[in-house]
């Protein structure tokens, strides 16, 4: 089934980007899959900017940037092995438990990622999937963890979180 669903996508994704210019980036979102069937059809996606691939939801909660430490992360040694063009967009936040990931576990997960993968351009911090499952605030908090984990990486003090809170919605 897979030999043949992995490369009827990537035609589908190549028709559906073809023509529109080399300027734009596109992305593909997959999840709750066995990345190791992508490889190596994914290789010939035409124009794709990032892979966003959910991670974090595999991963334990403790912190660490030894391999041992990362096991829902060792699908990023494919990506490194094949040298895939483009970002991986790195899944560093679970959209299925309102537990709100500590800003220092996203930071060791997208520090793990980037040495991976050799190159931390490669690495855009996202979540796993959707929040649409959560409520408004566990979304905020969760999208706030990710914020304050990349300008961990990127050596920014965290300092406070902000003290804006989202609006409930109507």
């Amino acid at each position: 089934m897979w030999t043949e669903e992995v490369p009827l996508f990537v035609e589908a994704f190549n028709e559906s980007v073809r023509g529109l210019g080399s300027k734009a980036r596109f992305s593909v979102h997959i999840c709750f899959s066995d990345y190791s069937r992508l490889f190596p059809h994914i290789l010939e996606l035409k124009n794709c900017a990032e892979y966003a691939i959910e991670l974090s939801n595999r991963d334990p909660w403790e912190r660490g940037t030894e391999p041992a430490d990362r096991p829902g992360y060792e699908v990023l040694n494919l990506f490194a092995e094949h040298d895939a063009p483009g970002a991986v967009g790195l899944g560093v936040v679970d959209v299925h438990t309102d537990r709100v990931e500590p800003p220092e576990l996203v930071a060791d997960r997208i520090r793990y990622a980037a040495k991976v993968l050799g190159d931390p351009a490669k690495v855009w911090p996202c979540t796993d999937c959707g929040l649409r499952t959560r409520t408004w605030e566990v979304s905020f908090a969760k999208m706030q963890a990710v914020a304050d984990g990349t300008r961990m990486v990127r050596g920014g003090a965290r300092g406070p979180r902000a003290r804006v809170r989202p609006k409930a919605r109507r």
